[in-house]
């Protein structure tokens, strides 16, 4: 029984690590696909932090401990939508790491202007650990941070009402882009 035992939590472990393995190939890029499930596009990490211009975007997120504001940074989705090969379409899905998929309305991100977050600033308990060297320094966002992509909207900028309603379209880890189903 105990062979077996330790057998179960070997496997277990592999599996882990090959989760692990997965994830982080996966967070380099976001894969854009068109209609028919073709690959029309796919956006590296760094291509989307160098050949985009940067958005900083301060905001409270509806999972914001005490209601404090975080800084992000990261490339306007409008921006990375029309460099997409994507056509005009009135709502797009987004999927992630986890089969999570979001569907938004075009509309919705004219006008809220949402940024596709790669970095969040250096807080002061952050600069303690090494991790940044100085305050208003960026890093990339975590696994745990919701990263390494996250789809970030203006909380503040949204009616009260909206964001319970509609906090789906808070997408963490995005993997694809696409036309909905």
């Amino acid at each position: 029984m105990r062979s077996c035992t330790r057998l179960l939590y070997g496997v277990v472990i592999v599996l882990a690590a090959s989760a692990t393995a997965r994830a982080a190939e996966d967070a380099e890029s976001i894969v854009v696909y068109s209609a028919d499930k073709q690959v029309l596009r796919t956006f590296t990490y760094e291509e989307l932090r160098t050949a985009f211009p940067q958005h900083e975007m301060e905001t409270v997120t509806p999972w914001s401990k005490g209601g404090a504001a975080l800084r992000y940074r990261g490339p306007a989705m409008l921006d990375v939508l029309a460099q997409s090969g994507l056509p005009a379409m009135v709502t797009i899905k987004f999927g992630a790491y986890d089969g999570f998929k979001a569907y938004v309305k075009t509309e919705e991100i004219n006008a809220y202007q949402p940024i596709l977050a790669l970095e969040i600033a250096c807080a002061p308990t952050v600069i303690a650990q090494n991790l940044c060297s100085k305050p208003g320094d960026f890093r990339p966002l975590k696994l745990e941070e919701h990263g390494p992509f996250l789809l970030m909207w203006p909380l503040d900028k949204m009616p009260d009402y909206y964001s319970p309603q509609r906090n789906s379209i808070w997408v963490w880890f995005v993997t694809s882009i696409q036309p909905p189903d």
